[in-house]
């Protein structure tokens, strides 16, 4: 009985002796704050051929010290903008949207894209490009 209590003891202790705490060689980040980019609501935009419009981008980060980056992509033919930079303390941008006299006549949807560091986000609008009125005789 001795030799079976023995037996069973061994294999016991030598489990409990070599069963140490590791600790993990993968690093974890210590940074727990995660960095974040939104586009606001957007205004649907009107504009008649050769006339102007504009639209007011506003965003909101967390964590992002960075500029951001925005632009309109998908824009109808023949509207264009210019690019913007919305520097590290801002949180707007008024893009002033051109329609050339032949502009493509229509409603259509485009988008803003905000980049910041390695954030993006994207945001549809309705644009619609009115049809430029004839002058009148006077």
């Amino acid at each position: 009985m001795r030799k079976l209590a023995f037996l069973l003891m061994v294999p016991m202790m030598i489990v409990a002796v070599g069963c140490k705490k590791t600790e993990s060689t993968t690093k974890k980040s210590t940074n727990t704050k995660s960095t974040k980019l939104d586009i606001g609501a957007l205004e649907d935009v009107t504009i008649t051929q050769g006339g102007k419009s504009t639209l007011k981008v506003t965003i909101t980060r967390t964590e992002m010290p960075d500029a951001v980056n925005v632009e309109l992509k998908g824009l109808p033919k023949g509207v264009k903008a210019d690019k913007a930079t919305i520097g590290k303390d801002g949180n707007e941008a008024t893009f002033e949207i051109r329609a050339d006299a032949k502009a493509e006549v229509g409603e259509s949807k485009a988008t803003v894209v905000a980049k910041g560091g390695e954030v993006s986000k994207e945001k549809e609008f309705k644009i619609e490009v009115k049809k430029a009125s004839k002058a009148k005789d006077e």
